[in-house]
C-alpha cells in the first residue's frame, strides 16, 4: 500500500486511523513526506518520521526518472504519486 502526502496528513490528523491499517506492505516516498511536512508544519519532519515508524510505513527512494517522466501527462503531484505507487507495486491508500 502506498501512502501519498494526503494520506500521511490524514494519519497525522487522526492517529487512531494508523492503528486500523491493514496489510503488511506499506510504503511512502520522500515526495509524500515533503508534502505532509508542508501541509502540517507543526508536525515537522520528526513528527512525520515518527508516524511512519509507528504505522510501519517504509520510506523508499524515489523511482528512477524514466518512471516519473512516463506519468508526466497527469496532474503533477498525482502523476508522481501514481508513478511511485506503480513502481512499488502497491495500491494507493485513501482514508475512507
Amino acid at each position: 500500500m502506498y501512502f501519498d502526502g494526503n494520506a500521511l496528513v490524514a494519519l497525522l490528523a487522526d492517529p487512531a486511523l494508523a492503528a486500523q491499517l491493514t496489510g503488511s506492505r506499506r510504503f511512502a516516498s520522500p515526495l509524500s513526506v515533503l508534502e505532509a511536512v508542508s501541509a502540517r508544519p507543526e508536525a515537522g519532519l520528526d513528527g512525520v518520521t515518527a508516524l511512519l515508524e509507528a504505522a510501519g510505513i517504509e520510506l523508499r527512494d524515489m523511482p528512477p526518472a524514466h518512471r516519473l517522466i512516463e506519468a508526466a501527462g497527469a496532474a503533477p503531484l498525482a502523476a508522481l504519486h501514481a508513478a511511485c505507487a506503480a513502481y512499488y507495486e502497491a495500491e494507493p491508500w485513501t482514508a475512507a
